[in-house]
């Protein structure tokens, strides 16, 4: 074939272009199109393959020109045109005013890039880099994990073998041990040996599988380590041996439904409390609420990073991922589950059989209680954080192709919360898209006499 060989010609096809969920950074989503033509110009091969680029923003505060900063960021990536201007800048617009979340296995949050052989999910917590730095906190509690916080020793290298004992005691010493091992997984220098450490990694799994009911923190962390992991493409085959994804889907559902019982519990009158009893109780619920909030939350960004392989996340499917992920999305999870149970959905709604899973789980509904002030407001847990709002709208966005959920959307009230979310710079672009697509119903375009989408659209076409 080399021989016959002549040409290669490669073409690269921009789509997609979104924010980092988490990083001050933009998502370039491409294909690349390769074909070697032999002598009379005929393809011989052919072969296609869907990339991302990272495109960091460094320096974004209030007081940054957007104007200018899109300008420089078109003309030095040659993946985005400058047709796309509009599109850029919303984008930077909403990383601009987006509130950073308190809370994300954050422990990447200085995590760099090793180098350009390990192949990092787009949806990983890592940013762009060419230093290689351990995950460490900066100013702030870097995982948002208090058993991480609470354990004070400072982890050591050489001490590893004492920590894997304290995995085969009593649950203190194992929550102990798995903490210590946790710091030492949080620096990447240490994947790759880990990596070989096969006494390691099945005592992690084997006391994952045996203990996580026993106790929340020491669930927390394991969970965690096989996070650090699951960033890293090259690391996934251990996370697959060990089953470590079915573990932790089956650890979402149960804790799901615990969470969910506790809820009901708290709401049967009990008359016989009294008022500081009530108030103790609903502290106690709060603190229970949160670290199960922590357990969910990492075990769906490790999910999220297993998924970047489409064999994955097909099982993940045929498993319910996404039942559990509307089944997640409600103000008691808070901010910070909410974005990544957001961010989850967005991702999998770009296929036709995940987008009929989210119709008949209901998601519209839950979409539009989350975008409810009525019903978040006074809530026992209050989930009001814009990237809330930005990224129900992406998602009510890719689901409005479907003229059925058009539908479902006036039924559900949708409209006048799209249109009120119009009135939001950081969301117009995503609201205007929404609005588009429900103008295309007759069903629908009635309902546009009732709100102020006309005004708004004529005095932002105006102001533009």
């Amino acid at each position: 074939m080399s021989v016959d060989a002549k040409f290669l010609k490669r073409k690269i096809k921009p789509s997609l272009l979104d924010v980092h969920p988490v990083e001050n950074a933009l998502v370039i989503s491409y294909e690349v199109e390769a074909q070697i033509f032999g002598e009379l110009g005929d393809p011989m091969v052919g072969e296609k393959k869907e990339s991302q680029k990272l495109v960091r923003i460094k320096g974004l505060t209030e007081d940054t020109d957007i104007d200018t900063l899109t300008e420089e960021i078109i003309s030095r990536c040659t993946l985005i045109h400058p047709s796309r201007f509009g599109e850029v800048k919303q984008l930077l617009f909403y990383l601009q005013t987006r509130k950073k979340p308190d809370g994300q296995p954050k422990g990447a949050e200085n995590f760099h890039l090793i180098s350009r052989s390990c192949h990092l999910n787009a949806y990983s917590l890592i940013v762009d880099g060419k230093k290689k730095e351990a995950w460490t906190s900066s100013g702030k509690d870097s995982p948002d994990l208090e058993a991480f916080n609470a354990c004070k020793e400072v982890a050591n290298l050489n001490d590893l073998e004492d920590y894997i004992e304290m995995l085969y005691e009593e649950i203190n010493s194992k929550c102990r041990g798995a903490a210590l091992i946790l710091q030492l997984t949080r620096n990447p220098d240490n994947l790759e040996e880990f990596f070989d450490n096969e006494v390691l990694l099945s005592a992690l799994s084997r006391v994952l599988r045996e203990d996580w009911k026993r106790n929340l923190d020491l669930a927390t962390n394991l969970v965690y380590c096989f996070y650090c992991f699951s960033v890293f493409t090259q690391f996934h085959s251990i996370i697959q041996n060990y089953k470590i994804g079915s573990l932790c889907m089956e650890i979402v559902r149960h804790e799901l439904t615990r969470r969910q019982k506790f809820l009901a519990d708290v709401e049967k009158p009990d008359g016989d409390a009294s008022n500081n009893d009530r108030v103790l109780s609903m502290k106690k619920l709060k603190i229970l609420i949160r670290k199960l909030n922590q357990l969910l939350r990492v075990c769906f960004y490790l999910l999220l990073n297993l998924s970047e392989d489409p064999k994955v996340e097909q099982k993940m499917r045929s498993k319910g991922v996404i039942k559990l992920l509307v089944e997640a999305l409600t103000p008691e999870s808070g901010n910070d589950l909410v974005i990544l149970v957001l961010t989850f959905l967005q991702r999998l709604s770009v296929y036709i059989e995940n987008k009929n899973d989210m119709a008949l789980l209901g998601v519209i509904g839950k979409l539009s209680f989350l975008l409810s002030e009525d019903g978040v407001q006074g809530h026992l847990f209050q989930c009001d954080d814009p990237s809330v709002v930005n990224l129900s709208l992406r998602l009510l966005f890719n689901l409005s192709f479907d003229p059925d959920l058009r539908i479902a959307m006036v039924k559900e009230g949708l409209m006048p919360k799209i249109v009120t979310a119009m009135g939001d710079e950081r969301h117009r672009h995503q609201a205007v898209c929404v609005l588009y697509h429900l103008s295309m119903d007759d069903k629908c375009k009635s309902m546009f006499t009732y709100t102020q989408a006309i005004p708004l659209v004529s005095l932002s076409w105006k102001t533009n």
